[in-house]
C-alpha cells in the first residue's frame, strides 16, 4: 500500500492497542462483579473482603496501564457492584460498623493509591522522557564541538566517546569500555591514573598537555582536561576533553617571532589607527626620530611630517592605506623629534581584512646612511672614471649566458669610439683587430672561456680613423656557485705611446737606460694599482661543516660585516648570525640539500647569497659553500 496508508493503519493498530489495554481493566472488574452477583443469589456465597481485594487489584492494574482516570474508573465498577449489586440498596448501610467502615475505607483508599500512582508513573515517564532528550541533545552537542569528548566511569572506564582519538586506529566502539589510561599515550598514563582519582574526590579539575605525534607522523600539541561530572553534590563520573591546539601555540609562536621581528628592526615600524593616531612605536622608530613611545604614541602620524605640510598630506596617505591600498616604497622627508630632517623610505599598509580595516602599519626607513653611500659611490666612480682617463686604461665585462658586453668610456675612447656610440660586442671588437694579431686573440678567449684561466696578452687594433695601436689586455674568469664560468672581466690597456717610447729607448738605450726603467717601473705601479682596485670586489666565501661551524671564510665584502677574513672560522653560523634567521634558515635548508638562492640584509648592506650543499663520495651532505656579493650600490 501506499506509505502514507501504512503510516495510518499503524497508527491505529497503536491507538487500537492502548485502548484494549485501558479497557480490560473495566471489562474484567464488570464480569468478575458479575460473577460474584451471581453466586451471591446462590448459596454459595464470597466474602465482601475477597470480593474487595479482588476489586483493589484490578484498580491498582488499571491504574499501571491506564493511568489515574482508568483506575478511578475500574475501581467505581467494582465498589459500585460490591456496594449496590452485592445487596439491597436499602441494606447496604445496614452491615455491622467494622464491615461498613472497611467497605467504605477500600472503596475510597484504592482509587487514590492508584491516583497517586498514576500521578507518580506520568511524572516519571516525564523525567525519563526529558532525561532522554537531554541525553540526546548533550550527545549531538558532544558531536559538533572539534574536541574529543569522552564520558568516565569512577573506575576509569569510558562509557562514552564522541569521535574517534587522532593519534590510534581504534575506532569509538573499540575504544569504549578501555581504561582511559590506556587509551592515551603511553608517556602520559602514569600521569592520567594520578589525576583521575584527585577529580573524583576533590570536585575540582585538573589538565596537562600532551606532546606526541599523529597517525601521518605530524608532530602536535593537545590539551587534556579533566572535569567532574556531579549529581546534586556528589561526583559521579568525570569529563575528559582533548584539545588540539597545536595551530594555536603556531600561531602564537609566529606572533612571537614577528614581535622580536619588529623589536629588533633597525628599521622604523609603528601601527596607526585609521584616523591616524598613533597606537605603537618600535625601537627601530625611536632611533629614526628620536621619539620615545610615551612621548609619541596617542598622537598624530602627521607630527612626524615637516611644517607646512603634515596635515592633509598625512592623513591623505592614512586614508589611501585605510582604504585597503599598499604604498611601498615612498620616498619622503620626515621630521625628527629635534627638528632635523631626515629621508626616509615609506611603505603604508591596511592592518585587517577590506570590509573590516582596523588601521595602518607603517615601515619608515632611514635613508640618511643610504644616501651617503650613493654619494660616495659616485664620487668613487668618478674617481675612477677619472683615473683610467688619466691612465689611459679602459676596462669591461662580459656575461657569457647573455653575450652582452659593457665597456667603461675610457675604453670606447681607447677604440676612437664616442662614449655609447655603439652597442659593444665580442664582434666588434675582433673587427678592430689587425689581421695578424686576430687568430691570436680568439685562441686566448677560446682557452680563457674553456678552461676558465686568466689572460694576459698584447694586441694591435685599427681604429676607424685608420691610426692603429697597440693595446695590452688582461682579463680574469668569473664562476658561479658550481665552478662553471659565467662572467669575463678584463682591463685594456693603451701601451701606443710606451711601445713608442720602448722603440726611441731602444735606439737611444745607452743614453736613456735609467729613464726607461723608471718609467717602465711607474707603469708596473700603475698597472698593480689598477688591478687592485679592480680585484678588490665585494664578494664573501664561507665554507661551513654539517655541524654549521665556518672553515672557510673570506672576501673583501667582510668589511662591510665589521669582520675580517678568517675572523669566524671556528665558530658557527648560530653563533655569528643569531641575530639574522634568514641566514640561519638558508643554512639549515642547505644542510637539508636543497641549493638556495636569495636576498637578505645584513649588517646594513644587500646580499645576493647563493648556498651550495656539499656532498660526500655517498651523495650525504657533509657541508655548505656559499657566495655572498654585496648588491647594495646596484638595488639601490
Amino acid at each position: 500500500m501506499p506509505r502514507k496508508h501504512l503510516h495510518l493503519a499503524t497508527f491505529n493498530g497503536a491507538a487500537f492497542r492502548r485502548f484494549m489495554r485501558a479497557a480490560a481493566s473495566p471489562a474484567a472488574a464488570a464480569i468478575f462483579g458479575a460473577i460474584v452477583l451471581t453466586l451471591e443469589r446462590t448459596p454459595l456465597e464470597l466474602p465482601h473482603d475477597f470480593a474487595a481485594a479482588i476489586f483493589g487489584l484490578l484498580t491498582v492494574y488499571a491504574a499501571f496501564e491506564g493511568g489515574a482516570l482508568d483506575g478511578i474508573f475500574t475501581g467505581g465498577i467494582g465498589w459500585t457492584l460490591l456496594a449496590v449489586m452485592l445487596s439491597a440498596p436499602e441494606q447496604f448501610f445496614a452491615y455491622a460498623d467494622a464491615d461498613r467502615i472497611r467497605l467504605i475505607v477500600l472503596a475510597f483508599a484504592l482509587p487514590a493509591v492508584s491516583l497517586l500512582i498514576g500521578t507518580l508513573r506520568m511524572r516519571m515517564s516525564r523525567d525519563n522522557a526529558r532525561l532522554r532528550e537531554a541525553e540526546q541533545m548533550w550527545r549531538m552537542l558532544a558531536e559538533q564541538v572539534p574536541d574529543v569528548v569522552m564520558t568516565v566511569k569512577p573506575d576509569g572506564t569510558v562509557y562514552y566517546l564522541n569521535r574517534k582519538l587522532p593519534w590510534t586506529d581504534r575506532t569509538e566502539a573499540e575504544t569504549v569500555g578501555r581504561k582511559l589510561s590506556d587509551v592515551l599515550p603511553r608517556d602520559y598514563r602514569a600521569q592520567v591514573r594520578k589525576m583521575l582519582p584527585r577529580v573524583l574526590s576533590s570536585g575540582k579539575g585538573q589538565d596537562t598537555e600532551m606532546r606526541l605525534n599523529e597517525q601521518d607522523g605530524t608532530p602536535a600539541w593537545y590539551d587534556l582536561r579533566l572535569g567532574p561530572v556531579r549529581r546534586g553534590d556528589e561526583v559521579f563520573a568525570a569529563l575528559a576533553t582533548v584539545t588540539d591546539v597545536s595551530r594555536r601555540l603556531e600561531e602564537e609562536n609566529a606572533h612571537e617571532r614577528l614581535v622580536a621581528i619588529v623589536q629588533s628592526s633597525n628599521a622604523a615600524i609603528f601601527g596607526t589607527t585609521v584616523d591616524g593616531t598613533i597606537t605603537s612605536w618600535n625601537p627601530g622608530a625611536r632611533r629614526v626620530y628620536g621619539h620615545a613611545p610615551d612621548e609619541i604614541v596617542g598622537k598624530n602620524f602627521s607630527v612626524l611630517l615637516p611644517e607646512g605640510r603634515a596635515g592633509d598630506e598625512a592623513a591623505a596617505l592614512v586614508s589611501r592605506a585605510a582604504a585597503g591600498e599598499h604604498i611601498e616604497n615612498l620616498e619622503d622627508v620626515h621630521r625628527r623629534k629635534d627638528g632635523s630632517p631626515v629621508n626616509v623610505l615609506l611603505s603604508l599598509s591596511p592592518i585587517g581584512e577590506r570590509a573590516m580595516i582596523e588601521g595602518v602599519a607603517v615601515v619608515s626607513r632611514d635613508l640618511t646612511a643610504q644616501k651617503r653611500a650613493d654619494a660616495d659611490q659616485r664620487r668613487t666612480l668618478a674617481l675612477l672614471a677619472e683615473a683610467e682617463r688619466i691612465a689611459h686604461v679602459g676596462s669591461w665585462e662580459w656575461d657569457l649566458a647573455s653575450n652582452a658586453m659593457t665597456w667603461t668610456d675610457e675604453l670606447y675612447r681607447i677604440y676612437g669610439l664616442e662614449p655609447g656610440a655603439a652597442k659593444p660586442s665580442q664582434d666588434a671588437y675582433l673587427r678592430q683587430i689587425v689581421n695578424e694579431d686576430r687568430e691570436r686573440v680568439k685562441q686566448a678567449i677560446r682557452k680563457a672561456r674553456e678552461e676558465a684561466v686568466p689572460f694576459s696578452f698584447d694586441h694591435r687594433i685599427t681604429r676607424p680613423d685608420g691610426e692603429e695601436r697597440v693595446l695590452r689586455a688582461h682579463g680574469a674568469v668569473q664562476r658561479n656557485a658550481a665552478g662553471k664560468p659565467v662572467r669575463l672581466v678584463g682591463t685594456v690597456h693603451d701601451v701606443t705611446a710606451f711601445r713608442k717610447m720602448e722603440s726611441e729607448l731602444r735606439a737611444r738605450r745607452h743614453n736613456l737606460e735609467d729613464e726607461v726603467r723608471r718609467r717602465s717601473g711607474e707603469l708596473r705601479e700603475t698597472e698593480f694599482r689598477l688591478k687592485t682596485v679592480l680585484s678588490e670586489s665585494p664578494i664573501v666565501l664561507w665554507v661551513t661543516d654539517k655541524e654549521g661551524r665556518f672553515t672557510v671564510s673570506e672576501g673583501k665584502g667582510l668589511e662591510a660585516l665589521g669582520l675580517k677574513p678568517g675572523e669566524v672560522v671556528g665558530r658557527t653560523v648560530h653563533d655569528v648570525y643569531k641575530d639574522n634567521p634568514g641566514i640561519i634558515d638558508n643554512h639549515r635548508r642547505a644542510l637539508a640539500g636543497e641549493t638556495v638562492k636569495g636576498s637578505l640584509l645584513a649588517g646594513g648592506r644587500a646580499y645576493e647569497s647563493t648556498y651550495i650543499p656539499l656532498r660526500d663520495a655517498k651523495g650525504a651532505v657533509m657541508g655548505i659553500m656559499g657566495v655572498a656579493v654585496d648588491v647594495t650600490g646596484r638595488k639601490t
